[in-house]
């Protein structure tokens, strides 16, 4: 049976560390990772601001984020204002 890999839906930054947001589809669990945390039988081992890399065994997967997945400045603007 395949496993599904995680879904990358963001990553973010504090103190100059990064973590990433990862979402099983399978179990509508979600968890902020970083370097070496495990999510499933994947294990996160690299990561930038729009890429990450994970390892299960010996096979590596590549997530990476898109200008469709990440919102754009105006509709962050808008957001803001909503919650002032």
């Amino acid at each position: 049976m395949p496993i599904n890999p995680p879904v990358l839906l963001g990553v973010v930054g504090e103190n100059g560390k990064l973590s990433a947001l990862l979402e099983d589809t399978m179990s509508n669990t979600r968890k902020l990772l970083r370097k070496g945390d495990a999510f499933g039988n994947w294990t996160l081992v690299a990561l930038d601001r729009k890429r990450v890399t994970l390892q299960m065994s010996d096979q590596q997967l590549a997530l990476t984020l898109d200008a469709a997945q990440t919102p754009s400045n105006e509709t962050q603007n808008k957001q803001q204002g909503a919650l002032q």
